[in-house]
């Protein structure tokens, strides 16, 4: 039986190769895919254990993918180990900001590789296991209980008998929970950032997004300008676009601003530590996220439980590998 799936996305074909001989030495199943459309395409069709995502790649680049992969509920549990050779802290929190889950540096170290799948391929099989266990109980529930009886029921009541087909039940009503659904105002945005470098200062990097937000009020399209001028490239493709986002998705000033917008404004300039920003509120609407928000829940569960194995393991492999020598 196979140790689980594993979706490799790199556009470089040696890399693909170490990782999936590496893993299949470990017996994971390996799927390659060259770019980031292959990805998204395969994961349409059958959803890996976990994502092993090279971050540079050409066209749609991983933050892209990364951030389609997060926004379907269909997918948003999978794992993504996003694999780089940038290790600047900004990088990385954009990575998180995009939903990755986990980060491997190149150069790759094949024996983090295994550890670190490993722990993702458990995280998401307990999370599966958990999703048919809930469905499982939801069923038996209402083989038993009829959904429209519970409806009717409050705390304390005791139903009139049910038949079912191993006899008649009599059903009392304790206490409900998790019953009411979770709705919150969902924010369309997009964005352009300019960010000061060793060519551009602080204050230059200022003067320019100025001189944008003035063409843009001037009539100049946004996503066009974006595409060109924006220094964030996940979203530069996309015109600065965001996409969705729940209430305090964003961090700092960016969300502050983004509070007093209201639909088809645009901001003044807004400071971050990665630069300087224009930031457009596109729409809003009313999201049912109850069971974005359960899933959420049982997630970091997973990984609560998971992590306190893991830290056991590795004190355990720690002690094992300890070598001592004594000299008399």
């Amino acid at each position: 039986m196979r140790a689980g799936c594993v979706l490799v996305v790199d556009d470089e074909e040696n890399n693909r190769t170490l990782l999936r001989d590496t893993l299949e030495r470990r017996n994971y199943e390996v799927v390659e895919a060259e770019d980031g459309a292959a990805a998204l395409a395969f994961i349409k069709k059958r959803s890996p254990d976990v994502i092993l995502l090279d971050l540079m790649m050409p066209g749609m680049d991983g933050f892209v993918v990364c951030r389609e992969i997060k926004r379907n509920p269909a997918t948003a549990a999978i794992p993504v180990l996003m694999v780089t050779a940038l290790s600047e802290r900004k990088e990385r929190l954009m990575g998180i900001e995009a939903g990755a889950n986990d980060f491997l540096s190149k150069p790759v170290d094949l024996q983090d590789v295994i550890l670190r799948v490993g722990n993702a391929v458990q995280t998401k099989k307990l999370y599966d296991q958990l999703q048919v266990e809930q469905e499982k109980s939801e069923r038996l529930l209402l083989n038993i209980l009829p959904e429209r009886i519970a409806q009717r029921m409050k705390a304390g009541d005791v139903s009139d008998p049910i038949p079912s087909p191993s006899g008649f039940h009599l059903v009392r009503l304790d206490e409900t929970r998790g019953a009411s659904r979770i709705v919150v105002t969902q924010r369309h945005v997009r964005h352009i950032l300019i960010s000061p470098n060793e060519v551009l200062s602080e204050s230059l990097a200022f003067e320019k997004i100025v001189a944008l937000r003035q063409r843009i009020v001037a009539g100049e399209d946004f996503a066009t300008i974006a595409r060109e001028e924006s220094d964030d490239h996940a979203s530069a493709t996309n015109g600065g676009d965001l996409g969705w986002s729940a209430p305090d998705s964003y961090a700092g000033t960016f969300e502050d601003a983004l509070k007093t917008l209201q639909p088809g404004e645009l901001s003044s300039p807004v400071h971050t530590e990665f630069g300087w920003h224009l930031i457009e509120l596109l729409e809003t609407r009313e999201h049912d996220d109850t069971d974005e928000q359960r899933r959420n829940i049982a997630y970091q569960e997973l990984r609560k439980q998971k992590a306190e194995v893991e830290t056991d393991h590795w004190e355990r492999q720690l002690r094992d590998e300890a070598y001592v020598e004594i000299r008399l």
